[in-house]
């Protein structure tokens, strides 16, 4: 059974928000509210997530050589164990598949995506803060993604259930 939660977006250590573009490239977006930022969560079974994002429409997936993308459908490749990291505060992301190879999403200094395979969940770079979106969040404009009641509606979003399928 597969639940949802409200949209989110992931603040690394690193000093960048998750984001993935249109072109499937994943990096990092240097402030709250960029528009390929925003994150639609999927609870596939308890522990294991699927992150896509709202704007470009593409699913978090890391391949067998380690590299992290976006992809347009969901598949095993998409579903991450979500767990703290070994501090206790921060969320870290291991692709499902590479549990046993202790892979680990990360983002670099510069807001690149690191290769899975490099990382293990004791370093900063893997460590993410989830924060819930709703409301207006940013404009066009600038880049960001204006979240209107109506978008979330349209989304299936509701304050008492979450996004809905």
């Amino acid at each position: 059974m597969m639940s949802s939660f409200p949209l989110r977006e992931y603040y690394c250590q690193s000093g960048y928000f998750l984001k993935i573009d249109p072109n499937g490239e994943v990096g990092g977006a240097d402030r709250s509210g960029h528009k390929h930022a925003v994150f639609e969560v999927q609870t596939m079974r308890f522990g294991v997530v699927t992150l896509k994002a709202v704007h470009s429409g593409m699913f978090l997936s890391i391949d067998d050589t380690g590299k992290v993308h976006g992809k347009t459908q969901c598949d095993e490749s998409c579903e991450f164990l979500e767990k703290l990291d070994p501090t206790g505060y921060y969320l870290v992301f291991q692709p499902c598949r590479f549990s046993a190879e202790r892979w680990h999403l990360a983002l670099g200094r510069e807001g690149q995506s690191r290769p899975a395979h490099k990382i293990r969940d004791d370093q900063k770079s893997a460590w993410f803060l989830a924060r819930a979106i709703g409301g207006e969040h940013g404009t066009e404009d600038d880049g960001g993604i204006e979240i209107s009641q109506e978008m979330l509606k349209e989304l299936g979003f509701t304050a008492a259930t979450g996004l809905q399928k």
